[in-house]
């Protein structure tokens, strides 16, 4: 049975968070140079020259290693939301777009809209990896609208 694995599972939840497309910013083309938002062992932050989007995943899983290390020291974690609102300082949010996450999102969007079931039959009969987006979906979006809400 197909799973959405952690990284497939963060990339859909980014892919709902983009609201629009980026026109042009400082990390749009690769190669660029950004800051680390991770401190190195000497307590400063390196200079990273990402090649690709690869490098850009690598720093990723470092802050989300960073993450989860604050986690252990007691500090409320949402891996989502504390990732998310550091990618501009680092990436260009156009690389995560993906045309198969957005033709899940959209259905997603359209399925509550309108009260359409996504499959026909009852829940047993739905995919599970249907399933597991859908709630990926949800959470991002919801996020968002409570992100829209504070800031009001």
């Amino acid at each position: 049975m197909p799973n959405i694995g952690g990284r497939q599972s963060l990339e859909l939840q980014i892919n709902a968070l983009v609201e629009k497309s980026c026109e042009g910013c400082n990390f749009h083309i690769f190669p660029y140079k950004a800051p680390s938002l991770v401190r190195n062992e000497n307590g400063k932050y390196n200079i990273i020259n990402f090649q690709s989007k690869k490098d850009v995943d690598k720093h990723i899983s470092e802050l989300i290693e960073e993450c989860k290390k604050f986690e252990l020291q007691g500090r409320k974690i949402d891996l989502l939301r504390d990732v998310y609102c550091q990618l501009p300082f680092f990436t260009c949010l156009n690389i995560f777009l993906n045309k198969e996450y957005q033709k899940d999102i959209n259905k997603y969007i359209y399925c509550e809209d309108t009260g359409t079931k996504p499959y026909k039959g009852s829940y047993g009969q739905v995919p599970k990896i249907w399933i597991q987006k859908h709630f990926l979906i949800k959470k991002a979006i919801n996020m968002l609208i409570n992100k829209k809400k504070e800031d009001k």
